[in-house]
């Protein structure tokens, strides 16, 4: 009767059924841990070519120059005593550039977080970057931001 039961093929069917089951849930609880331990993701809609973008917590992250050139120096500002460290990077939106890294340096008397940085020319007059921004709060909370800009031709 046991050996019948072992090749059973509703016997197979129920056990695979079960297996299954078993996987999506721990995939499931798994995906929902990894979705807590995110970073907050800034919800705010700032295009910072067009105008500084305040952010939270009381944060106004501004570039400079403010007609963003390429071969250029640029300089990427966060004004805020509440963020204590901050990293990131520029990419091409509109076409592979590789990616930029911004390293930040923070002056705690001033509250002035920035980084400096260079954005390559290209042939695309209408160049569109991508920039993304994490950084930590006083508060222990990390946030992450980013948004689109456009650089002026050369």
């Amino acid at each position: 009767m046991l050996t019948k039961l072992k090749s059973s093929p509703s016997l197979k069917l129920v056990l695979s059924l079960i297996f299954l089951s078993l996987v999506v849930a721990i995939s499931h609880y798994y995906q929902q841990i990894k979705y807590k331990s995110r970073p907050n993701i800034s919800k705010e809609v700032c295009d910072i070519g067009q105008t500084n973008c305040f952010l939270p917590p009381n944060s106004l992250l501004s570039i400079f120059p403010t007609y963003i050139p390429v071969e250029e120096e640029l300089t990427i500002a966060f004004k805020s005593k509440e963020i204590i460290s901050a990293k990131g990077k520029i990419e091409g939106a509109s076409m592979y550039m590789g990616h930029i890294p911004l390293v930040f340096d923070t002056n705690e008397e001033t509250g002035l977080v920035e980084a400096k940085t260079f954005l390559g020319a290209c042939s695309d007059p209408d160049m569109r970057w991508q920039i993304s921004i994490e950084y930590q709060t006083v508060s222990g909370k990390t946030v992450q931001w980013s948004s689109q800009f456009k650089s002026s031709p050369l």
